[in-house]
């Protein structure tokens, strides 16, 4: 929080601010501070007395960390290696467990599937397994650019992995002709039919090899589901799957500078430096890429930023507004943050609460339908006044101190847990299992709302 300067002969007054709701947000999922208590018997709690604070005037002496996934200087190193190490482990014992020597990976030349592959390749070499045995498939279509698929050949050829190029473009045309769509028109359906193909390929190539599809997809996509429903968001095993965006370009920067042979590493840093795209609009007129990802569903320095205070302390939308405002004051302005907060929160907002949010994610992408027996549900158990809750909380009314204290609101989620009395019940679908009614605390990563349970078992 704060530090006085060290070997100061000099009396010093340090000043911060402690975050009560990171606390108990800490307390919540670390079930160790229960346990210390039996440390301490007989000594009584310490009362403080403290200042509330009601009001977004609150100015923070404290710096708010904008690239939270993503350390700096040596500490970056050592996050890198461990993390690659992870991936290489969890990817071996999938292989080993399933008695696999083969595996299926769709190469873009983009990040993602640029990282997919250098855990293969490791993993393979971990495993004394020919690197051969990885089919690498690069398949080009409308929107693929000169230079991702170069990247894509050169890589592959590089690593000494098999190189497969099927394009998709013709069996696209076929399909278009089919369902009677029209080329021209740059829709959800041109584009999604583009990444199915791909999928059906992959998935097929591995039917046939006997082999494992992994999948590319990051986290920070997951989050936002950017992807198309049954085509990239399927994989046999997805080894980015917890690696958020911010940290998989450093991720690859790492490993071209520390893990591969000369050739590689210019490939590598040449596809850091690519703009991030799916590729699935053609290209302008100097061949150049025209879809970015970014400017769809907004800089994934902001979506990063979001997903790690939404998980890891649970802070609702205008806390992690008000720290996005600190933390990117130099780089976004606050129209700019509350844009992209509103389009990231409906990925993961319960929901009851999502019908309450307007959508403004790319048509190109799935969205998960909202269950009209939940949502008559929330609207009986309580939940009437959501609409109202969730509007003031989207349009960012005043900060509301969460420094000073702690705020009780809205709705649970599919499986959430219960606390009560000492005991830890689960929470699956929309019934708790206890003996008797009982007055609960319900937590959800975000949202917490007091209420009477009557269910029985």
């Amino acid at each position: 929080m704060a530090e006085s300067e060290r070997f100061s002969f000099k009396e010093q007054l340090v000043i911060s601010e402690i975050d009560v709701e990171r606390i108990r947000g800490e307390r919540l999922t670390n079930t160790t501070f229960a346990a210390n208590i039996g440390n301490c018997p007989g000594r009584p709690a310490i009362h403080i007395n403290t200042e509330f604070v009601n009001t977004r005037d609150l100015t923070l002496t404290r710096p708010i960390e904008p690239h939270p996934f993503v350390p700096q200087g040596n500490e970056l190193d050592q996050r890198c290696e461990e993390i690659f190490a992870i991936q290489i482990a969890g990817l071996a014992k999938r292989l080993v467990h399933t008695n696999c020597k083969t595996v299926v990976v769709g190469i873009s030349g983009g990040l993602d599937s640029t990282l997919a592959l250098l855990v293969c390749v490791k993993t393979f070499d971990k495993l004394e397994l020919p690197r051969k045995n990885i089919i690498g498939i690069t398949m080009p279509g409308f929107g693929t650019t000169d230079r991702t698929y170069n990247n894509a050949l050169h890589l592959m050829a590089s690593l000494g992995v098999t190189i497969k190029e099927i394009s998709i473009k013709e069996a696209c045309i076929r399909h278009f002709k089919d369902i009677d769509h029209d080329m021209t028109v740059h829709d959800v359906t041109y584009e999604n039919s583009q990444a199915r193909e791909r999928t059906q390929i992959l998935m097929d190539v591995a039917n046939r090899l006997g082999g494992l599809v992994i999948g590319t997809g990051d986290l920070s996509e997951l989050a936002l589901g950017w992807a198309t429903y049954n085509g990239d968001h399927m994989s046999m095993y997805g080894v980015n799957a917890s690696i958020p965006k911010t940290l998989v370009k450093y991720l690859v920067n790492w490993i071209a500078l520390n893990g591969v042979d000369n050739e590689s590493r210019i490939t590598l840093l040449d596809i850091v430096d690519t703009p991030i795209s799916p590729e699935l609009i053609p290209a302008d007129e100097q061949g150049n890429i025209k879809q970015k990802t970014e400017d769809l569903v907004g800089p994934y320095e902001l979506h990063d930023f979001f997903l790690y205070q939404f998980l890891r302390f649970g802070f609702r939308p205008g806390k992690i507004f008000y720290l996005a405002s600190i933390a990117f004051r130099d780089t976004y302005n606050e129209e700019v943050i509350k844009k992209w907060l509103t389009t990231f929160l409906p990925t993961l907002l319960p929901a009851a609460v999502q019908a309450f949010v307007p959508a403004r994610r790319s048509e190109s992408r799935f969205r998960l339908s909202q269950s009209t027996g939940r949502l008559a549900y929330a609207q009986r158990c309580q939940c009437r006044n959501v609409a109202e809750r969730m509007r003031r909380i989207i349009t960012f009314h005043p900060f509301t101190g969460s420094f000073a204290r702690l705020r009780l609101c809205v709705y649970t989620c599919r499986l959430t847990r219960t606390f009560t009395q000492g005991r830890t019940y689960i929470r699956v679908g929309l019934y708790v299992r206890s003996r008797r009614p009982a007055r609960i605390y319900v937590w959800t990563p975000a949202y917490y709302r007091h209420f009477r349970h009557t269910h029985h078992r």
